[in-house]
C-alpha cells in the first residue's frame, strides 16, 4: 500500500505540479527602464546622472516588479577604459543608489530578528570586532600582493562595497528614516544570514547564538532532535536544511539542466535578480547573472550563471562539531569572497573549487557544485570535468570531479548534507546519526535523499517540465515527509498546523532552472520567485501566519506584497537597455577609496574626457548638498 501511495503521488506530480504554477514560462515582462549612470568628477567623487552619458564608468538600470513578479532585476555595466577598481566602486555606487530602499527594507526585515534586541545595523561588540578585524586583514593582504589576481579581485571586491556603501548614503531617504550605514555596516549585511550566522556562533562563549530568537528556536526542536552533546551540538538555527539542488543529464544526453530552490525565511522574500557587466583587468569572467539580496554583492543563494559557461550553485552543509568552531579566524577569507573571486577568475570546475577552498574561513559551509557546459556537447556521454564539487567545515576542506556519479546515475541530488565522507565525519553527522538513530543525518536515507532517489526510479527529470515539478515538490501526505511540511523538495514550514513544533515563516523561495547554452553570451535561465504551490495549495499569504511568532510578524516583511503567488518567468540572455542623456542626478563626496586609485585608476584619455566633461556640466558636477536624492517608484505599482 505504502508503494502505491507514493506511486500515485509520483505520477499526480507530473500532472498537476506544473499545471498549478506555470505551464510554459513566461518570458520576464522586462520594460525598457530608465537608464542610470556613474561618472567621476575632478574632486574623485561619483557623480549619478539619469541616462546613458558619454563620461560614463559605470551605467544601469533598476526595474523593481518584486510586486507583480516576485523579482526586481538590476543591470551594471562598466567601462574597460576605467581600471579595475574604478569600475568596481562606480557598479557598487550605482547599485547602492538605485537599490537604497530596498536595502533598507531588506536590512530592517533581517536584523530585528536575527539580532532581535540589538538596535538596526547593530551588532554585539564582538561580532564587529571581529568583521573589523576580517576587513583590516583584507586590505592589507590586498595591499601586499599586488601582482596576484587573487587578491586583486579581492580588492576588486572591497572596491564595490565601498562603492555601495557610498552610493546607499549619497541616495538614502533621511525623511523616510532609511539608516545611514557605513561600510562595515554594508559588509555585515551582505554576511547576514550566510556567513555572519557561523560568526556569531564562533566568536560567542560555546559556540551559542546570544540573541532569543534562536535560543528559542533550539528549545522547540529539541524534543524531536536530541539535546547537545559536549563537542557535537545542535546548530542554532531555525531549521536544518538550506537549499535543494539537482544536476540532471536528459535522455540520450541531449541536455543538461541543473535547478536550484532557495530555502530560507520568507521574511528574506524580497527578491533582486542581478546583471553585472564588467571587463575587469586580470579576471576570466565579464558577464554574470545571479539571484540575490538587496545589498548583496553575491548570491548567498547560492546560484550563478557566468560567461565562462560555468553555472554554479549550493546548499548548506552545517556544522555540528563544537570543536572546529576555534578554527574561525578574521584572517580568512569569507564565504562571499571566495565565492565571487572564483566566479571572476575560473574557467572550469577544478579551478573555481579550487579558489573556493583556499583561505577557507569555515563559514556558511556548503557543498559547492560547478557545471562546466563547455564539457558537454548534446547527444554524446559527460565528459570528465562536467561536475565538480567542493565541500568545507572549520579548518577541513574538499574538492572532487564528481562526473563519474552524474554519468553512472543521470542526477546529482543536493540537499544539505556532506558527499565527501570526510566533511560528513569531522562536521558531526555521523555521531549525530548514530547517537540519535536518525536518518536525518544520513547522505543516502534522509527524506530528501529518498525523493531525489524515487524521482530517479520513476523518470522524473527526464523533461524540463517534471524537472520544474521536481524541484518545486511538496506534500504534507507523502509518507517521506514524515507528516512535516518542512520535509519536502520545496520545503513550506507554514503549511504545518501552527501549533505544530515545525510551524514557521520559512520553506523554499524560489527555483531556478538553467540548461545547455551554444553561446557564453547567453545568461538566461528560468525563475519562480514564491514558496510552492505544487500541489494545488493556497499561496503563502503573510495576513494568513501566525504573526506572533518571531520571523511572521508585520515588522519582519517591510515592503513586501501580502500574498506570493507569482509564476516562473524566462529571464533573457541579456538586460534591455535605453541610452540616453540627461543633467546629473545627485552627486555623492568624494571617497577616501577612490582618490587613493585615482591617479593610476582612468587612462589619459578617460581623465581629459572627463575633465571637458565637468568643465562643460561645471553647474552639474560641483557637490550641492541640497541636490535631491532618488526616490523609490516601483514600475508596478
Amino acid at each position: 500500500m505504502r508503494w502505491v501511495i507514493c506511486r500515485a503521488i509520483w505520477m499526480c506530480l507530473g500532472v498537476c505540479t506544473v499545471g498549478q504554477e506555470s505551464g510554459i514560462p513566461k518570458p520576464f515582462p522586462a520594460a525598457v527602464p530608465e537608464t542610470f549612470s556613474v561618472a567621476l568628477r575632478n574632486d574623485g567623487g561619483m557623480a549619478l546622472h539619469k541616462g546613458h552619458t558619454g563620461d560614463a564608468v559605470a551605467w544601469g538600470s533598476f526595474q523593481d516588479a518584486i510586486n507583480s513578479t516576485g523579482w526586481a532585476v538590476l543591470d551594471v555595466h562598466t567601462s574597460p577604459l576605467a581600471s579595475g577598481n574604478t569600475q568596481s566602486y562606480a557598479a557598487g555606487f550605482l547599485e547602492g543608489a538605485l537599490t537604497h530602499t530596498r536595502i533598507t527594507q531588506h536590512l530592517q526585515n533581517m536584523w530585528g530578528v536575527d539580532f532581535k534586541g540589538y538596535a538596526t545595523g547593530t551588532v554585539p561588540q564582538k561580532v564587529r570586532d571581529f568583521v573589523s578585524a576580517n576587513m583590516a586583514w583584507m586590505v592589507s593582504m590586498v595591499k601586499g600582493n599586488p601582482s596576484d589576481n587573487y587578491w586583486t579581485t579581492v580588492g576588486y571586491l572591497l572596491a564595490q562595497l565601498h562603492g555601495l556603501a557610498d552610493g546607499y548614503e549619497a541616495a538614502r531617504d533621511h525623511q523616510q528614516g532609511e539608516l545611514p550605514l557605513t561600510v562595515e555596516d554594508m559588509l555585515m549585511l551582505v554576511m547576514v544570514d550566510t556567513d555572519m550566522d557561523d560568526v556569531v556562533t564562533a566568536v560567542v562563549a560555546e559556540g551559542h547564538f546570544i540573541n532569543e530568537h534562536f535560543l528559542h528556536r533550539r528549545h522547540k526542536r529539541r524534543h524531536r532532535m536530541f539535546d547537545p552533546f559536549p563537542e557535537f551540538f545542535e546548530v542554532s538555527r531555525r531549521h536544518h536544511g538550506h537549499c535543494s539542488a539537482v544536476v540532471q543529464v536528459a535522455p540520450n544526453f541531449e541536455d543538461l539542466w541543473v535547478t536550484h530552490a532557495t530555502w530560507d525565511e520568507y521574511r528574506g522574500m524580497l527578491r533582486i535578480i542581478k546583471y553585472f557587466d564588467m571587463p575587469l583587468p586580470g579576471t576570466e569572467v565579464q558577464r554574470m547573472a545571479f539571484t540575490a539580496d538587496p545589498g548583496g554583492l553575491y548570491s548567498a543563494d547560492d546560484f550563478y550563471v557566468l560567461d565562462s559557461q560555468l553555472v554554479v550553485m549550493e546548499t548548506t552543509i552545517d556544522n555540528y562539531n563544537r570543536s572546529l568552531w576555534s578554527n574561525i579566524k578574521p584572517e580568512t577569507l569569507m564565504t562571499w569572497a571566495r565565492a565571487m573571486v572564483a566566479n571572476r577568475l575560473s574557467k572550469n570546475g577544478a579551478e573555481w573549487t579550487s579558489y573556493q577552498v583556499r583561505d577557507n574561513s569555515g563559514t556558511c559551509n556548503n557543498q559547492w557544485m560547478v557545471v562546466d557546459y563547455k564539457r558537454f556537447e548534446p547527444g554524446k556521454p559527460l565528459q570528465d570535468g562536467v561536475l565538480w564539487i567542493s565541500e568545507t567545515m572549520p579548518g577541513h576542506a574538499q574538492t572532487g570531479d564528481v562526473t563519474h556519479v552524474l554519468r553512472k546515475q543521470h542526477s546529482w541530488p543536493s540537499y544539505n548534507i556532506p558527499f565527501f565522507e570526510n566533511i560528513w565525519k569531522v562536521g558531526g553527522y555521523e555521531h549525530l546519526q548514530a547517537k540519535t538513530g536518525s536518518d536525518d543525518f544520513s547522505f543516502d536515507h534522509c527524506p530528501r535523499a529518498k525523493m531525489f532517489q524515487r524521482a530517479r526510479q520513476e523518470g522524473f527529470g527526464n523533461s524540463l517540465k517534471s524537472l520544474m515539478a521536481l524541484i518545486r515538490y511538496n506534500r504534507l501526505d507523502d509518507p517521506l515527509a514524515l507528516g512535516d511540511a518542512c520535509n519536502g523538495i520545496s520545503a513550506r514550514c507554514d503549511l504545518n498546523p501552527q501549533k505544530h513544533v515545525s510551524y514557521d515563516c520559512f520553506g523554499a523561495i524560489d527555483a531556478k532552472v538553467a540548461s545547455w547554452r551554444s553561446s557564453k553570451h547567453d545568461l538566461s535561465f528560468l525563475a519562480v520567485s514564491s514558496p510552492t504551490r505544487s500541489n494545488g495549495e493556497r499561496p503563502f499569504a503573510w495576513s494568513r501566519v501566525n504573526d506572533k511568532l518571531d520571523g511572521c510578524k508585520p515588522e519582519n516583511h517591510i515592503g513586501h506584497p501580502d500574498t506570493f503567488a507569482f509564476e516562473w518567468y524566462k529571464m533573457p540572455a541579456n538586460w534591455p537597455s535605453a541610452p540616453s542623456e540627461t543633467p546629473s542626478f545627485f552627486v555623492s563626496e568624494p571617497s577616501s577609496w577612490l582618490s587613493l586609485e585615482k591617479a593610476a585608476a582612468i587612462s589619459s584619455s578617460l581623465a581629459c574626457m572627463l575633465l571637458l566633461a565637468c568643465i562643460v556640466q561645471r553647474a552639474y558636477c560641483q557637490t550641492d548638498g541640497d541636490l535631491p536624492a532618488t526616490r523609490y517608484e516601483p514600475l508596478d505599482a
